[in-house]
């Protein structure tokens, strides 16, 4: 079946492929990429939408057996510039009978943008041009909303490398460099806790644990001034 054909079905007829989907979602999943392929086709170009794909599906195992099973309706996922609650009005609720789900990126852009600048200030005494020009490099495309996987990792993940950039590998054993990189990500990420007002954060507690690490590789935080 096509899109075409699904969507001369019957209300009933489509509920009815429906039931099927909780148990054998693979055989029906084209219809949900078809459904996105056309919405793109049609809104794609809207200047607040920074990208358009299929919702990941909230599964859960079927009872009595090892498979999954989704849990939640398949929806097209749309991530917009904008801030919640704002909302591109003139998109549809649904498309091709499937849920449109829009998702604001702008607070989320924000809050990645602001525990960076926190960082990179408070323990590298990094200026507002160097923390820009990192930003710019690194993550300019992934803070437009385009990067899909981009928001699966906290921000502390993707800083955490520059405590001890590649550069500084040479001389050191590479097993060794990855745990340190490890190592100082579950500190930030303790000390991180979602919701915790950055106000809080102990950074005096950060740059001794910090530090503990950096010293095993001959290195160090700048002193505060």
């Amino acid at each position: 079946m096509n899109l075409d054909e699904w969507l001369k079905l019957t209300s009933e007829q489509r509920n009815e492929i429906r039931s099927k989907w909780r148990y054998e979602w693979d055989k029906w999943s084209h219809l949900l990429f078809q459904a996105e392929e056309r919405f793109t086709s049609e809104y794609g170009n809207h200047p607040k939408i920074s990208l358009i794909s299929p919702s990941r599906l909230a599964c859960g195992k079927n009872p009595g057996t090892s498979k999954n099973i989704v849990i939640s309706e398949p929806k097209i996922s749309v991530t917009t510039t904008l801030r919640s609650p704002e909302m591109i009005e003139e998109l549809p609720s649904r498309f091709a009978h499937f849920i449109v789900e829009q998702r604001p990126f702008a607070d989320t852009r924000d809050f990645y943008i602001e525990v960076w600048s926190s960082i990179l200030k408070n323990l590298l005494h990094w200026s507002d041009i160097q923390i820009k020009d990192w930003i710019d490099k690194n993550h300019a495309d992934n803070l437009t909303g385009k990067g899909i996987i981009f928001t699966n990792l906290p921000p502390c993940s993707y800083v955490a490398s520059v405590f001890l950039p590649k550069s500084k590998i040479g001389l050191h054993n590479l097993l060794k460099f990855r745990e340190a990189h490890q190592e100082i990500e579950r500190i930030l990420l303790t000390e991180f806790q979602p919701f915790r007002p950055i106000e809080q954060i102990n950074w005096s507690a950060l740059r001794t644990d910090i530090n503990k690490i950096l010293r095993e590789f001959g290195e160090s935080l700048p002193n505060n001034h």
